[in-house]
C-alpha cells in the first residue's frame, strides 16, 4: 500500500472498506475525458450552534470544535 508522498507506481491501493474524501487525484489513477472532482456547494439547513446569545460570552470571537460521538458519552 503507497503511503502519502510516496511516487505512484501503478499498483492498486487498497483502501479496504472505509469511506475515503476524493478532493484530489491522489488515489485516482485516471479520469475518462468528460469526468471531473466536484465538491458540493453549501447549503443553508437548521442553526445547529448558537452564540453570542449570553451576556458572557461577549461579542469576540468564539472558537469551537464540534465531535460527533453518535450518542456515545
Amino acid at each position: 500500500m503507497a503511503a502519502r508522498g510516496d511516487a505512484y507506481d501503478g499498483d492498486v491501493i487498497d483502501i479496504g472498506s472505509r469511506l475515503e474524501l476524493f478532493v484530489d487525484d491522489w488515489l485516482i489513477g485516471r479520469m475518462s475525458e468528460g469526468l471531473s472532482l466536484k465538491l458540493h456547494s453549501p447549503r443553508m439547513a437548521e442553526t445547529v450552534l448558537r452564540f453570542n446569545e449570553r451576556p458572557w460570552e461577549g461579542p469576540h470571537g468564539t472558537w469551537v470544535t464540534i465531535v460527533n460521538d453518535d450518542g456515545q458519552g
